[in-house]
């Protein structure tokens, strides 16, 4: 991530659900570990609907997989991705199960199936606007970043509640909150929900960060119906498709385990789902003890999601200057086509323009959103270039346009 001073200098001049264990570093010799999209293990979705099941699973080698119902075992299923619909509303309990040479690992998972069709449409818990609501996001329900130099920055979380609050007084005051290396995510919600009312090239809603020319840490949008109705985001997540959707670089299901140092000023180790290992790297511009969140108590802890490909490299050797360069549209914190500088109200960067219509399934159909209730932004790049340190997304804020 470019640091906040590194950022403000170079533009004076013109010119980024946790599977935990106690492990301090990485152990090859570890059993598989299952991440979930959801944290808690509970889904919902609508009857009729289908609901993507796509577990993220590390340390596995030679993997096996099977799904079963959690209560008698019968088998539904042996595949890495398991796709869900139910007719009829109510709780269904799912086991996922990894079998490995180096070990097996399970999940158990709650999926809530609210009644779909003529007895409950997709507006039963719409929220309208009034003359009170404002445009911006009044709550942070979720402040998870990966390890990064602003991490621990000037803020002392010891709860994940904490951490949230600080988050949500950052965004409140215009200031931006840093998600850290890739897969860190800020999960935000309204005062109302937000209409799919594009119809055109306008845009729904839009992210503040801080990029400028030459320097993008571009960030993944994902939203979220409240389709219980009980206000908690912990329903079905939808990506919101960029310009990169159909590169072959890009990766759907990626993830990152991240190891907890074993003393102050001391890199922090990772490795991926490709087998790939590396570190974020302390520097002598952020000089808190450690960049590991310190309200993660866990030795370890792993995030997943969409990954880019990076298109950050060096331009200059003597002083080193890294580019960071920008996508063409559809992230958040990217000098992309879909930037508005002039949306920002003080400060540096401004507002990139999202449309709700541009939600798409897990198979990349479109998902057919009347309105979303939540947003979730997540660094969508794992990359670090060089003294400027790794690549991670600012969020400055995030409001309805319309």
């Amino acid at each position: 991530m470019n640091t906040r001073s590194i950022k403000t200098m170079l533009m004076a001049a013109s010119f980024l659900a946790a599977a935990c264990g106690e492990d301090t570093h990485a152990d090859p010799t570890a059993p598989p570990a299952i991440a979930l999209d959801s944290e808690s293990g509970i889904y919902s979705v609508k009857a009729g609907r289908t609901l993507r099941l796509a577990p993220v699973v590390t340390r596995a080698v030679n993997p096996s997989y099977r799904w079963t119902t959690t209560a008698d075992g019968t088998e539904l299923g042996r595949t890495a991705v398991y796709e869900f619909t139910a007719a009829d509303a109510g709780q269904y309990y799912l086991t996922f199960t990894v079998a490995a040479d180096n070990g097996t690992a399970a999940k158990d998972l709650r999926i809530d199936v609210a009644a779909g069709g003529c007895t409950a449409p997709e507006s039963a818990y719409y929220r309208p606007k009034t003359a009170a609501s404002a445009a911006a996001c009044n709550r942070v329900y979720e402040f998870l970043p990966a390890p990064g130099q602003f991490v621990n920055e000037g803020y002392a979380a010891a709860t994940a509640d904490e951490a949230a609050a600080y988050a949500e007084s950052r965004l409140a005051a215009g200031a931006y909150v840093s998600l850290g290396g890739f897969g860190g995510y800020v999960t935000v919600g309204f005062d109302h929900s937000i209409d799919n009312a594009t119809g055109g090239d306008g845009y729904d809603f839009a992210v503040r960060g801080n990029a400028f020319e030459g320097s993008s840490e571009p960030g993944i949008v994902w939203v979220m119906q409240d389709a219980d109705g009980d206000g908690l985001p912990n329903d079905t997540w939808y990506e919101l498709k960029g310009s990169e959707a159909g590169n072959a670089a890009t990766r759907r299901q990626y993830a990152v385990t991240y190891y907890r140092p074993a003393g102050n000023r001391q890199h922090v180790a990772w490795t991926d789902s490709d087998g790939n290992a590396g570190t974020v790297d302390v520097n002598n511009y952020h000089t808190q003890p450690s960049y590991y969140p310190q309200w993660v108590a866990a030795g370890s802890y792993t995030l997943h999601g969409t990954a880019l490909a990076p298109r950050n490299e060096p331009v200059t050797v003597n002083p080193e200057y890294w580019l960071n360069r920008a996508y063409d549209w559809g992230y958040a914190d990217n000098f992309g086509a879909d930037l508005d500088l002039h949306l920002a109200a003080t400060g540096v960067g401004g507002y990139t323009g999202f449309k709700i219509e541009n939600a798409v399934n897990p198979d990349g159909s479109p998902a057919a959103l009347l309105y979303i209730d939540f947003v979730k932004v997540q660094t969508g790049v794992n990359a670090k270039s060089g003294w400027m340190g790794e690549l991670s997304t600012e969020v400055m804020g995030v409001m309805d346009l319309k």
